[in-house]
């Protein structure tokens, strides 16, 4: 039994949860080439001008962007495209592709962005001689926009000014990528993937036995004689892992941390990220907080993971 979100090998990437929704437009920010890859685009509506168009089930035609290849889902154009080029255009992005059982089907697909840099189609030709087919991708639904605002942190949110002030905070990460396949995944609420900094408290007391006694009753007692408070710090990952199966699972780690250190980068990244944080765990990796010029929260860095906050 394996979870949902599990990907054990690039044949088939990205498209482990496409059955459970659209990509919508406001997901994400193509703001640079390298955000296109690992994402999979989960369109809702498809048109080929004067032949057809109709709304489409969600992961029915699907678009997978890796450094090397395209993967696509859907009924004709289903297969593997390798990618010879990624170039920006005037209205977003155009890769070029060439398909890997037959390179005589040369084609592209357009990444089609509004000023925000959102998408809000692609364009698919498998090759010269099949049309253009237009995806759609869907605006989210207000209900939903307002339910995910309010679950999500958002950039700009969270805001840390040293690293004392984060211990008792959590946040709620939007998106989580797999530093080692590059693979992009849209969190959803029912995932409940939280990340939080906790600080526990314990008081240590050392005592000692008192006796008293008077002519009506004699009993013993117990003094406090010398106290400690120690102070220990973790960071816990909480997440539900949804299973073929049908059932769910939650599964928290918690990470002991020894101390937190602050950098500084002298040109802010293109991500924006002005400020990064390294945890010393008692073991394994380090882990890495980076917050923007602000010092609000912008992503993290977990065991291989990094997760982003909405926005991001």
């Amino acid at each position: 039994m394996k979870p949902i979100i599990a990907i054990t090998f690039l044949l088939l990437p990205l498209l482990t949860r496409a059955q459970r929704d659209y990509t919508f437009i406001t997901d994400r920010s193509f703001y640079d080439i390298e955000v296109l890859l690992g994402y999979d685009f989960r369109p809702y509506q498809v048109e080929i001008p004067d032949q057809m168009d109709r709304t489409i089930r969600p992961g029915e035609y699907s678009f997978g962007v890796t450094r090397t290849h395209l993967y696509v889902e859907g009924p004709e154009i289903q297969g593997v495209y390798q990618i010879s080029s990624i170039s920006p255009t005037e209205y977003g992005y155009i890769l070029q592709t060439i398909n890997a059982r037959d390179a005589r089907l040369s084609g592209h697909l357009k990444v089609i962005l509004n000023q925000w840099s959102h998408a809000e189609a692609v364009v698919f030709r498998r090759s010269p001689d099949d049309p253009e087919m237009i995806f759609y991708l869907a605006s989210i639904p207000d209900k939903r926009r307002k339910a995910e605002s309010a679950f999500f942190t958002d950039w700009d949110e969270t805001v840390l000014p040293h690293p004392d002030s984060l211990w008792g905070k959590s946040i709620r990460p939007f998106f989580r990528l797999d530093q080692e396949t590059g693979i992009q995944e849209r969190l959803l609420m029912e995932d409940s993937t939280t990340i939080s900094f906790v600080e526990k408290i314990t008081i240590e007391e050392k005592t000692k036995e008192v006796s008293s006694s008077d002519s009506l009753a004699v009993a013993d007692s117990v003094i406090v004689v010398k106290s400690k408070e120690i102070r220990e710090y973790f960071v816990e990952l909480r997440s539900t892992l949804h299973f073929t199966d049908g059932t769910s699972e939650d599964r928290t780690e918690r990470y002991p941390i020894k101390k937190v250190v602050e950098r500084e980068f002298k040109t802010p990244r293109i991500t924006e990220e002005r400020y990064e944080w390294e945890f010393t765990p008692d073991k394994g990796d380090p882990i890495y907080l980076y917050l923007n010029g602000r010092h609000a929260v912008a992503s993290m860095k977990i065991d291989g993971k990094t997760y982003q906050v909405r926005g991001y």
